[in-house]
């Protein structure tokens, strides 16, 4: 399922063990990185609630 916070889009998926997936929207090459499983939807929202866009784009910064 995708779920939207602060202006960043996330998957969550639920693993065959219970634990949910969290992955976040790299808009600069349009996949979805992994970032870290929650044990339940709940935390894995609350996860995605409290993350922060950059303002300044890193994966540029790191290329040069």
């Amino acid at each position: 399922m995708k779920y939207y916070a602060n202006g960043l889009t996330f998957k969550l998926e639920q693993e065959k063990d219970g634990w949910w997936s969290i992955y976040r929207l790299n808009e600069y090459i349009g996949k979805y990185i992994p970032q870290l499983q929650a044990k339940d939807l709940e935390h894995a929202q609350n996860y995605c609630d409290m993350q922060e866009p950059t303002l300044i784009p890193l994966e540029r910064l790191v290329e040069r």
